[in-house]
């Protein structure tokens, strides 16, 4: 049987000679398969995250309306009393003032101001 070829069956490739262009070429498409599976899965876990962190920041967005809200609420709530406590100031300062003290101790005596002896003399 000298000069007798062997042939591959029908349909089958002849594996490349090892150290071949073609043997290289094979590592390459696995490991370009490799990176482009790799890349797949990192693209898809960054896109989960980004959905997460989106969700949080429509969450956060949403408790800052209301925290907004509130602290308008709260910031009425202040000018409101300090309106009342401005008032306090000045009725304190009108009854610790002559006539206002004279006003609200008439008051308690059934007289008028005018009508008493003055406490000054009383004291003396």
């Amino acid at each position: 049987m000298t000069g007798a070829c062997v042939h591959a069956p029908e349909g089958a490739e002849a594996a490349p000679a090892a150290g071949s262009r073609e043997a290289a070429s094979g590592k390459g498409r696995v490991v370009a398969a490799v990176g482009f599976r790799a890349a797949t899965v990192t693209i898809g876990i960054l896109a989960w995250k980004n959905k997460a962190l989106a969700t949080e920041r429509d969450e956060l967005a949403a408790e800052n309306g209301r925290l907004k809200s509130e602290n308008d609420g709260l910031n009425s709530m202040n000018r409101g009393l300090l309106v009342q406590l401005a008032e306090l100031v000045v009725e304190n300062v009108w009854l610790k003032s002559a006539s206002g003290a004279g006003s609200t101790l008439g008051k308690f005596r059934g007289s008028p101001p005018e009508q008493r002896e003055s406490d000054d003399d009383e004291c003396t």
